[in-house]
């Protein structure tokens, strides 16, 4: 399929941080796809901004299912194929088992990148980038941008907790905690919202 528009990725370089309603708006529609994704036990496993295309009317695509794998299949090929570090979670950095947890994470990532026009880990490699993943806890977004909104803020870093478990239980949650963070109405995250200590480097 031709798709018209651009890629999430292109945006950001060129426009720096997007408004954060879009931003939001862009992650519902990539959660919808990700929860018919999941629905099918099929994870992803490289959602990226270069994955994420942004058509003229400002419906989204998800691409590039090209590393996605089925839960049940066995295959070694694609088990050792680690995404893109800059948006690989923790547990695929270090090689386990995915779940949909995996590409939450990630499109959390994504968000975060959106919104504030950075990185939230970056290193002079891949493999150092993976153990950012691993060890260390990601600037809240509001130090890059203090015009983000708060409840946006912490849809985005429960989605980028470490543990799994921490995170939406599904792509749907997420979903809908962004649907209630458009309609004004008050953001029930996974957890109670993040602390300052989620939001500090570990020395």
């Amino acid at each position: 399929e031709y798709i018209r528009g651009s890629d999430l990725k292109t945006a950001i370089q060129q426009r720096g941080p997007i408004n954060q309603r879009k931003v939001a708006e862009i992650g519902t529609q990539v959660c919808q796809a990700l929860t018919v994704a999941h629905k099918q036990d099929i994870i992803h496993r490289d959602i990226k901004p270069q994955n994420i295309m942004v058509q003229p009317d400002g419906n989204v695509k998800v691409m590039d299912f090209g590393i996605a794998r089925a839960k049940n299949s066995t295959s070694d090929k694609t088990q050792t194929v680690l995404g893109t570090a800059h948006y690989a979670s923790p547990e695929q950095a270090q090689g386990k088992d995915l779940t949909a947890a995996s590409d939450i994470y990630s499109l959390g990532i994504v968000l975060y990148e959106a919104v504030t026009g950075t990185l939230p880990f970056d290193g002079p490699d891949a493999v150092s980038v993976a153990l950012m993943q691993v060890q260390d806890f990601p600037p809240a977004p509001h130090e890059f941008n203090p015009n983000i909104d708060p409840d946006l803020e912490i849809i985005i870093m429960t989605a980028m907790e470490k543990d799994p478990n921490r995170r939406f239980a599904t792509a749907n949650d997420m979903r809908l905690a962004l649907n209630n963070y458009l309609a004004g109405r008050p953001v029930s995250a996974a957890n109670n919202g993040f602390t300052s200590a989620q939001t500090q480097v570990i020395a």
